[in-house]
């Protein structure tokens, strides 16, 4: 099944006839409703809903959403999904992100803050 946009913006979902099954009242019925959601379990939500307040805790202590980090190549702090660190990162003009750890290391992070200047960098 694949999703086809239009050349009027609308868009169609197109499956072959392999992927159809004959209907109950006749026609044809898709394999599965492409817009179906999968509805997380008691213990999923319980986890959701703590990594959204955490999330939300670090964004009152300055932290921002990446979409709004530099992208001249200066340095700021990071923190990464499944990491438990905070790290100096950087966002080239081209939208990568890369960590620096020791050595240059591709990045997907969450949240960005303004790096404070050291007495080393005064």
């Amino acid at each position: 099944m694949a999703l086809k946009i239009n050349d009027d913006g609308s868009a169609v979902f197109e499956c072959t006839e392999d992927e159809m099954r004959p209907g109950e009242f006749g026609g044809y019925v898709l394999p599965r409703d492409p817009r179906a959601k999968h509805e997380p379990t008691d213990e999923e939500k319980t986890h959701l809903v703590a990594m959204w307040e955490h999330f939300q805790a670090l964004k009152k202590l300055g932290w921002n959403d990446t979409m709004y980090a530099p992208r001249d190549g200066s340095e700021f702090l990071s923190i990464s999904a499944g990491s438990t660190g905070v790290h100096e990162c950087v966002r080239h003009d081209d939208g990568h992100f890369w960590i620096y750890d020791g050595d240059l290391w591709p990045a997907s992070p969450i949240l960005w803050k303004k790096k404070e200047p050291t007495d080393a960098d005064r």
